[in-house]
């Protein structure tokens, strides 16, 4: 050991490679990192005064095990040293460091107070969740935080989260990842063809291919200690009675082992409530077969269930699927393209028994849900890659007209279009998902790709949730009315059929004919009757029946109200043509006599609506 003036510390003795990372334990310290290709290897261990040489501790190739390499030092007092590798001359980073601060690995030691912490543990169909980017959520002046762009940001709006009626957050990465992305760019043309240069970027939504799985970014932190920060996030969540969901990106390539230790690391250090889980390299077999995480949110890009239970129905569902399958077929159903009358219906009472199934219109990728109703072609020129990267299939209508516009005409149809969305996600079996500022019409300028913009393109814009109150008050309603109604959210998939002799089906289809549905390629409408027998309230009554009658036409069509063995008033109670939002979900689920009763037995529904109708 390179021994250096002024600084003495106890020689180390070998230590256990199986412990990677540091480990703290019995007045010693252990670092165990991996040395490829038996390179050369020194441990640096930087003192505290940062003006002083670090101390080098060789670690040569005949004290290694395989390729681990592992030291442990008898005195305790060493964890008050950060740390870093030299390989083969090039300094490097701690892939399993639990904290990574101003370009050094720091180790953990303080203690962090749970008191009672409890996980909410909301199944699937009880869940509401609520995607946001850490930074991004609260960057913006107008989010009127304090601690903006952190975790102690999102702490402050818990409350407004709590008035929302979301149950589980979804963060997108929050542990280190490498922060700039760098691509060529072909800059010139010689005697000997084009060169190229790299173009620095900046990787904003942390799906990159260098991650340090086990450390919380610092750069979401307000203070010094990212570690503390984030988790009084997670504490403060569960206190509030939400959920935290992370996701991990695992590119190609990516260890088994050090994916599934990362996993394990958060749900036990930091009660992380599930994960989402993308990227070439997710180890799938091993996560989903791993007992530690058997009751945790898992939330995959595809779940075969078939190969993973077999004929078995688990007793625990806590896989979910989450891909663009709804997304796609609802927003094509949104914008009136034919022959997705079958497709639409199909995905509002999908609701496997073996897993979950993720519901959204808009995600991180791709456009916003206002952009959604503002663009007809994606406009990313500020990525500087000549509009060239994003997807191009998106499916979106523009109303009539590309981006911003005083009119308003087509101003009203795009607000209607967006209360439509969030009915499609908010009345389907399954979990819904909204992306965080879409339920005030957060805008990109018509991005949908945003990955390097951290900037007011990236970050949500709270200037528009005091504009779009109104929007935001519809939202709150629907979440509120589905969760008032367990029949718009079981358990189990619903059969279209009565097979408890209630003498309607669970779930049944109506057009201009009560009892019989058109779904001809032409056809862009159905009325859908839910039998509340089928589900109980709190008090063991049956729920209310319940008829939402979609109109994706751009003309009106006469739904038939359906005679029930039980004679009964419907009531319009949620119509995204109404200017005013109905308070029927913030009463209760009790028929109020303000409400507008329907007698006829034929409702007309106006172009491109949504109604909602609840009998009693």
């Amino acid at each position: 050991m390179n021994e250096k003036k002024n600084h003495r510390i106890i020689e180390p003795i070998q230590g256990d490679p199986l412990k990677r990372g540091v480990t703290v334990k019995n007045g010693g310290v252990n670092f165990a990192m991996e040395i490829p290709e038996q390179g050369d290897a020194a441990l640096l261990l930087f003192p505290k005064r940062k003006s002083t040489e670090p101390i080098e501790v060789p670690l040569p190739p005949e004290q290694r095990v395989g390729d681990l390499s592992a030291v442990m030092f008898p005195d305790e007092g060493i964890a008050q040293y950060a740390y870093q590798y030299k390989i083969d001359g090039k300094m490097c980073l701690d892939p399993y460091a639990k904290e990574i601060r101003d370009g050094l690995c720091h180790i953990v030691t303080e203690r962090f107070d749970w008191g009672e912490d409890r996980l909410p543990g909301y199944p699937y169909e009880e869940t509401i969740l609520y995607k946001l980017h850490i930074k991004g959520f609260t960057k913006q002046a107008g989010s009127k935080v304090r601690a903006r762009g952190t975790f102690a940001g999102v702490i402050e709006k818990i409350p407004y989260m709590q008035s929302l009626g979301i149950t589980t957050l979804l963060c997108m990465p929050m542990y280190e990842w490498e922060d700039t992305l760098k691509s060529p760019v072909l800059s010139m043309t010689t005697d000997y063809g084009e060169t190229g240069e790299l173009e620095i970027k900046k990787n904003f939504w942390g799906y990159a291919e260098e991650n340090y799985y086990f450390s919380p970014k610092a750069a979401f932190s307000h203070s010094k200690d990212a570690v503390q920060e984030c988790k009084q996030m997670v504490q403060a969540l569960h206190t509030a009675g939400l959920e935290c969901v992370m996701e991990f990106y695992f590119p190609k390539g990516t260890n088994t082992m050090l994916a599934l230790e990362a996993l394990h690391y958060w749900k036990m250090e930091y009660h992380m409530d599930g994960f989402r889980l993308t990227g070439e390299g997710v180890p799938v077999d091993a996560i989903v077969h791993d007992p530690l995480l058997r009751q945790t949110k898992l939330l995959l890009d595809y779940v075969d269930a078939a190969w993973i239970y077999g004929d078995k129905i688990p007793a625990v569902k806590n896989l979910a699927e989450y891909n663009d399958g709804f997304c796609t077929d609802a927003r094509r159903f949104l914008k009136g393209d034919e022959g997705q009358l079958a497709s639409f219906a199909y995905r509002l009472r999908r609701n496997p028994a073996t897993h979950g199934v993720i519901n959204y219109v808009a995600d991180n990728n791709g456009f916003t849900m206002a952009d959604m109703v503002t663009y007809d072609h994606k406009h990313n020129e500020d990525n500087g890659e000549d509009n060239q990267d994003g997807n191009n299939r998106n499916y979106n209508w523009n109303c009539g007209t590309e981006g911003p516009t005083r009119k308003n005409g087509i101003r009203g149809l795009r607000k209607k279009q967006l209360k439509n969305a969030f009915l499609y996600v908010l009345l389907a079996q399954g979990t819904p998902m909204i992306q965080a500022g879409d339920e005030f019409g957060n805008s990109q300028k018509g991005n949908n790709n945003a990955y390097c913009q951290d900037n007011a393109i990236g970050w949500v814009d709270w200037g528009q949730a005091k504009k779009n109150e109104s929007l935001v008050e519809f939202v709150k309603e629907t979440i509120a009315f589905r969760k008032q109604h367990p029949i718009l959210h079981m358990q189990n998939e619903l059969r279209i059929m009565d097979y408890k002799s209630f003498g309607v089906p669970d779930l049944s289809y109506h057009d201009d004919h009560a009892w019989h549905m058109n779904f001809d390629h032409s056809s862009r409408y159905m009325g859908v009757m839910y039998c509340g027998e089928y589900a109980k309230l709190e008090k063991k009554d049956p729920d209310n029946m319940i008829y939402v009658a979609y109109n994706a036409y751009w003309e009106p069509h006469s739904f038939a109200v359906p005679k029930t063995p039980v004679d009964m008033h419907w009531y319009r109670v949620l119509d995204t043509g109404a200017e005013a939002v109905r308070e029927v979900a913030q009463k209760g689920p009790e028929i109020q006599e303000e409400q507008e009763k329907v007698v006829q037995k034929v409702i007309q529904v106006p172009p491109r609506t949504v109604v909602v109708l609840i009998g009693k």
